[in-house]
């Protein structure tokens, strides 16, 4: 037991000017370090959660898409000057919603029977449009650029594990620039389709 005069002593050096506090310094460690989530994976990215300085900091959850996640870290600046990171990822954004579309009834893009009333099979017409655009417009891209847009865009890996599929593995301290290059050249093949309307198979009433 601690005699009441060796409390006292103590409880005046806690009170004095800058005396080190273990409880204080604690909470000041806690308020320091990122807000932390239950779990961390391959989707959080740290961020500020004020604009000031000193502000706390913690983690946003970008998993929801690599391609989401390679435009909120910067990742898609690298590429051809004349378009913009926007316009990079606006364009992946785009074939994917097609992608996704194109999917809801099971079936590939280079099923040409879908749209051209072989198949027998009864689809939406959102999904035959959505095998017209993504049938156009992966014919505009080359055999490399296509199957990066398609694994990242459309089917959700990692760029990198994309790029080096498609290119092999001497692309490994250059997967974000390929990427990048890869949409470039998706914009372009959007561009094209859209002012052509995507006119490479023509349309059936059957």
């Amino acid at each position: 037991m601690k005699s009441r005069k060796r409390r006292n002593r103590e409880k005046i050096a806690l009170e004095a000017p800058g005396a080190y506090r273990p409880d204080v310094a604690s909470d000041e460690a806690a308020s320091a370090a990122p807000l932390g989530p239950a779990k961390l994976h391959a989707g959080h990215a740290r961020r500020n959660l004020g604009a000031g300085p000193g502000a706390k900091r913690g983690w946003r959850n970008d998993a929801e898409h690599p391609l989401t996640l390679a435009y909120i870290k910067g990742q898609l600046i690298r590429g051809n000057e004349v378009y913009t990171a926007k316009q990079r990822y606006d364009a992946g954004e785009d074939y994917r919603q097609l992608y996704e579309a194109m999917h809801r009834s099971g079936r590939d893009s280079t099923d040409i029977n879908l749209v051209s009333g072989g198949s027998g099979q009864a689809i939406s017409q959102i999904t035959v449009d959505a095998v017209r655009k993504v049938a156009f417009i992966e014919s505009h891209l080359k055999a490399q650029d296509r199957a990066i847009i398609r694994h990242v865009c459309g089917e959700g890996w990692w760029p990198s594990e994309a790029v080096r599929a498609a290119c092999g593995n001497h692309y490994d301290k250059a997967v974000v620039p390929r990427f990048c290059e890869a949409l470039d050249n998706l914009v372009g093949a959007l561009t094209l389709a859209r002012r052509k309307r995507y006119a490479f198979l023509p349309r059936t009433d059957d």
